[in-house]
């Protein structure tokens, strides 16, 4: 069950940094290199939010869940 929440929440970490990057930016990059940022987006997310224990549902406060995957998405935005 923890899995599959924080699959969810990755997956919609990702897809709302996709839809925002795909809409609103011009891209230097071309096609393939859109979603070569939305890539390296993915995993600095997912290692970053792994780094500071967002994944940890099942003993985690809800605030400290919340201000990890806040650091993890500001920290994967400035890499």
């Amino acid at each position: 069950m923890k899995l599959i929440a924080n699959l969810i929440i990755w997956i919609f970490e990702v897809v709302s940094f996709g839809f925002v990057w795909l809409k609103y930016y011009d891209d230097p990059f071309y096609l393939r290199g859109k979603y070569a940022v939305i890539g390296l987006y993915m995993v600095f997310v997912y290692l970053i939010t792994k780094s500071f224990n967002g994944y940890k549902i099942s003993y985690m406060r809800v605030v400290d869940l919340c201000l990890s995957h806040c650091i993890a998405i500001i920290c994967s935005a400035l890499v």
